[in-house]
């Protein structure tokens, strides 16, 4: 039997949570969720007690095999085998008897990862006793209940432990289960040879192709079935950082002309996701690779040419391969598509440069950045950037600047407390870009030039009615369901690691293109000295075409954060 990566069992004693952990680990993948008794139940037209009294336990057990059956099938996915579509997975809760059989306990290790949810018997009793549902499943008998339980735990924590592939403490809460489980998948994925071509746990993007390559590409994992998404979504985003005539680069992009139109290969069905993963590519057309000859025997200043030869033992010197700026188009398209989710949640987010060659520019306008050059927040700083860049380029030479990055409609209590706090997956997301060099979330370096008096955000109560100028407005409320706000966003939104239900505010350090049309010291591949002047088409700074890249990695990163959100509590 083939199997399924994103088929899930969940199996252990009558008790132990199944369905709960089920539902919450379905939601957060984005998976069905079968419940095998459930299934037995409506094929039935009867609790199990009642299937139980009439047909004896012998042909309750048939039944439950069937229904592990069916729905192994179903998360193998109609027309499977006719189709040629992958199989989408399910989560499947099953009976506490389900590993008595043999045969169901090979068709669960077949099929798909099977997890244990071993729980003492005293805290399988206290569970049953609240539950109160003897009218579905065959009450306890015996003068002793517990030692009911005790027994019949005994008789199959054995077959429990052979089917499993994961054994987990089943006592623990629910969400926390299920966050483990998430997890252990996510951790699995990971173990694979060239890692780091994968960003995200339930949300995820994985991305392929290089610069001077036929095309680049990707697939997205985790985004819900239902969300409404065309090709035009994905290309709106990738116009903002194409480069060439019609692309927003001006006059600091590069003069390579590629229309970078996308394709929706899977995934996308009448114009709706289906819950299995997007796959889009994007092709080369424009790609000059002879511009690069003079460069195979010499390392370029300021690239990433060393560290792929003392990795791989090889590089791809055209461009750079996997390390050229290109490759970013397949994150926007990612990010395109998690923009499209987070905007059913009420999140939108927005990026604009605050500096440019070392002009910073007034705050006055960010919501008009879009459809200026440079995504610059004001009118006449745009001249004074554009008159930078000339003069950069009249002297061969490359820019740096800052860009913001914001989030509207975050609710409170995004991102986990620890290791994977919000600002800590944000700067991660954004120092994965070449350009990159620094990451501050809020007032970031400057809070550590003031004192804790002055830093600390107040809260203060709010009252939609009667709007304060001097108020940031939280999104969401209290738990008491009171509204509120802050006094001030030094913290950028984020508390301990995670939300806070203001604005979200992250800014940036890109650095100058590394490619310069000046000469430069550098040693050949034999260590002899050398000169080289860099020509072909490059860019005079990352900026403008670098914020939308930012965006969309923000939006991966809130994403993922916001299915994984859907585990915290039952």
């Amino acid at each position: 039997m083939q199997k399924h990566a994103s088929t899930l069992f969940l199996i252990g004693p009558r008790g132990s949570g199944k369905t709960t952990v089920g539902r919450l680990v379905a939601e957060a993948l984005g998976l069905p969720f079968y419940d095998t008794d459930d299934m037995v139940m409506g094929e039935a037209g009867l609790s199990i007690a009642d299937i139980v009294a009439a047909e004896g336990w012998a042909a309750f057990r048939e039944r439950e095999s069937r229904a592990l059956t069916g729905a192994v099938a179903r998360a193998a996915g109609p027309d499977t085998a006719h189709s040629g579509r992958s199989p989408s997975g399910a989560v499947i809760s099953t009976g506490g008897g389900m590993v008595l059989d043999q045969q169901n306990r090979e068709r669960m290790r077949a099929a798909g990862r099977v997890f244990y949810l071993a729980a003492p018997a005293d805290c399988l009793y206290a569970r049953l006793e609240r539950q109160n549902d003897a009218e579905r499943r065959p009450s306890l008998t015996g003068e002793s209940p517990l030692a009911e339980i005790a027994r019949v735990l005994e008789q199959r924590e054995p077959l429990y432990r052979e089917t499993a592939h994961h054994h987990l403490d089943g006592s623990a809460p629910p969400y926390s289960l299920a966050q483990t489980i998430i997890s252990l998948l996510t951790e699995t994925r990971e173990e694979t040879p060239m890692t780091g071509n994968t960003f995200g746990r339930v949300f995820r993007l994985t991305t392929y192709g290089e610069s001077h390559g036929l095309g680049l590409g990707g697939i997205v994992e985790g985004c819900p079935a239902g969300l409404a998404l065309r090709e035009e979504d994905i290309q709106n985003e990738l116009d903002l950082r194409k480069p060439g005539k019609g692309g927003k680069g001006g006059s600091a992009g590069t003069a390579r002309d590629e229309p970078d139109r996308v394709r929706l290969l899977s995934g996308v069905f009448e114009g709706k996701t289906t819950g299995t993963p997007i796959a889009f590519h994007v092709e080369n057309t424009d790609q000059r690779s002879t511009d690069y000859g003079s460069l195979v025997r010499v390392l370029r200043p300021g690239h990433a040419d060393l560290g792929f030869l003392a990795k791989y033992g090889l590089r791809d010197h055209r461009g750079g391969g996997r390390a050229s700026g290109r490759e970013t188009l397949s994150r926007v398209a990612g990010g395109a598509v998690a923009q499209k989710f987070l905007a059913t949640q009420g999140i939108s987010l927005s990026a604009f440069t605050c500096e440019l060659g070392g002009i910073a520019a007034p705050l006055t306008d960010p919501a008009g950045a879009q459809s200026r050059p440079f995504f610059c927040p004001d009118e006449a700083a745009v001249s004074l950037w554009e008159e930078r860049v000339a003069a950069a380029k009249k002297d061969g030479d490359t820019l740096g600047g800052l860009v913001r990055v914001t989030a509207a409609g975050l609710p409170a209590g995004l991102g986990e407390p620890v290791f994977d706090k919000l600002d800590a997956r944000l700067a991660y997301a954004f120092m994965g870009l070449g350009a990159v060099k620094g990451v501050e979330a809020g007032l970031g370096f400057a809070s550590a030039r003031l004192t804790g008096s002055r830093n600390n955000d107040p809260f203060l109560p709010y009252d939609p009615s009667r709007p304060d100028p001097n108020l940031i407005p939280a999104s969401g409320a209290l738990p008491s369901g009171a509204p509120y706000g802050f006094a001030d966003n030094k913290a950028g939104g984020i508390l301990g690691g995670m939300s806070s239900g203001a604005p979200l505010v992250m800014t940036v350090a890109v650095k100058p293109i590394s490619s310069i049309a000046r000469e430069q010291r550098t040693v050949t591949l034999d260590g002899q000295p050398t000169a080289i002047t860099i020509g072909g088409r490059h860019d005079i700074s990352a900026i403008p075409r670098i914020v939308p890249v930012l965006k969309a990695m923000a939006a991966l990163v809130i994403a993922d954060f916001v299915l994984l959100q859907r585990c915290a509590r039952v």
